[in-house]
């Protein structure tokens, strides 16, 4: 891991929405509000997600195995920008040179940051940690600042940063893209890419954003709980591309006020994120307060290089068909949900399935998302035209030969 410092970081805040935590948490210092010059805080909470998705478990099955969890894979984190010791590589595409915002740094640590004395952090901590920042700050952010906001093209020019470095990259790459944008033909194109070059692209289902704050998900915005009948589908990109691991946030652990995640029908699996505990802008651990897909994609990141890391013959395809078929509600279509998809993902049983299914099914032959159909071409276009010209031409001949027929009846007499 590099060793630099980080100067001039700017204290912003992130995640669009935070409800207060619950009391048990709330000792501990909270990520979304540590900065670059907070003093260190000692961490006196357990990872929640961490000993719910049974990460020990799966980093001991690999141990056994003589590999480390996440080792040979690729972790790209196209966001914020990371804090320099959590990553091996950097790269500002757009944006300011500093880190303004917390939440990349706090993703990289949750997917792969190395633990904190005895306190574990990262799910695959042995993965190689890439930041790609392509923005500086959330939706609606100070126009004083010139902070660069969130937009498609960005988060396109990312994705095709990694597909132009592919071979440089490694053969396993898990690009995480913690936010949701709207889509445009550059970032179809980023990711279909993506996909036949072999990466595997997670991303959320997506928060709840302040009112007016120029989020694809302003219609989902405010604290008043989540609506009857709510549904994202279609409006969280990269997460609707049906190539994309879309991640739902599962409640675990928390109440209902701790929660910003937007129930989609996009969502493919799930994570728990309340209780996490990952790197502030400061160094030092910290603690995830909500229930939000943009740290549940994080976690679902970390899986995946974990899981790949312990079975390298996997494309990424099947590592996809892997994490849904082996998540806690399977591919039992019944038991598919807009909150967490197929289910939460299980990295043991992952781990533990050797193989796809006897029959050979692959990823297409999962429960799976369809993307929104695009136009198709009529080809009876002219033949309906030329009907209905033929039809007019018709019905105006019959039209006057009545109004004429009383005339020529008259003049017959």
């Amino acid at each position: 891991m590099a060793g630099l410092a980080v100067t001039g970081v700017v204290a912003l805040s992130v995640p669009p929405v935070h409800a207060a935590p619950p009391a048990a948490l709330a000792e501990n210092p909270d990520c979304a509000g540590v900065d670059a010059e907070s003093p260190r805080e000692e961490v006196i909470a357990d990872n929640l997600p961490y000993e719910a998705l049974q990460v020990r478990a799966a980093h001991e099955l690999l141990e056994r195995e003589g590999r480390a969890p996440g080792a040979g894979v690729t972790v790209v984190v196209v966001d914020t920008g990371v804090r320099a010791d959590l990553v091996d590589d950097q790269e500002v595409l757009r944006g300011t040179g500093e880190i303004p915002s917390p939440r990349g740094t706090v993703v990289a640590g949750i997917a792969a940051g190395a633990d904190d004395g005895d306190l574990p952090i990262g799910v695959a901590p042995g993965a190689d940690v890439v930041s790609l920042k392509v923005h500086d700050i959330g939706y609606a952010a100070d126009p004083d600042e010139e902070l660069v906001e969130p937009s498609a093209d960005a988060v396109a020019s990312g994705l095709e940063w990694v597909r132009s470095r592919r071979s440089s990259l490694g053969d396993r790459i898990v690009v995480v893209v913690p936010l949701a944008v709207d889509r445009t033909p550059a970032l179809a194109s980023a990711v279909r890419g993506l996909d036949a070059a072999g990466v595997l692209v997670v991303a959320p289902g997506g928060d709840r954003s302040e009112p007016d704050a120029g989020s694809p998900l302003d219609g989902f915005a405010g604290e008043e709980g989540i609506p009857p009948g709510e549904n994202a589908v279609g409006e969280a990109w990269p997460a609707g591309f049906r190539s994309v691991l879309a991640v739902g946030a599962s409640p675990l652990g928390a109440d209902a006020s701790s929660s910003v995640a937007v129930q989609n029908s996009d969502v493919d699996v799930a994570a728990p994120t309340y209780g996490g505990v990952s790197y502030g802008l400061n160094g030092s651990p910290c603690v995830v307060m909500t229930v939000s897909t943009e740290y549940a994609a994080a976690y679902v990141a970390g899986v995946a290089a974990l899981v790949w890391s312990g079975r390298p013959a996997d494309d990424a395809d099947e590592l996809r068909d892997r994490l849904v078929r082996t998540a806690d509600g399977g591919t039992d279509p019944s038991a598919v949900s807009r909150a967490t998809g197929h289910g939460v993902v299980q990295p043991v049983e992952a781990l533990q399935r050797r193989t796809l299914p006897a029959d050979g099914a692959r990823r297409d032959e999962v429960a799976r998302r369809a993307e929104p159909p695009g136009a198709r071409e009529d080809l009876l276009a002219s033949t309906r035209r030329d009907a209905v010209w033929w039809g007019l031409a018709g019905g105006t001949a019959l039209v006057v030969a009545l109004l004429l027929r009383p005339v020529l009846a008259r003049r017959r007499r």
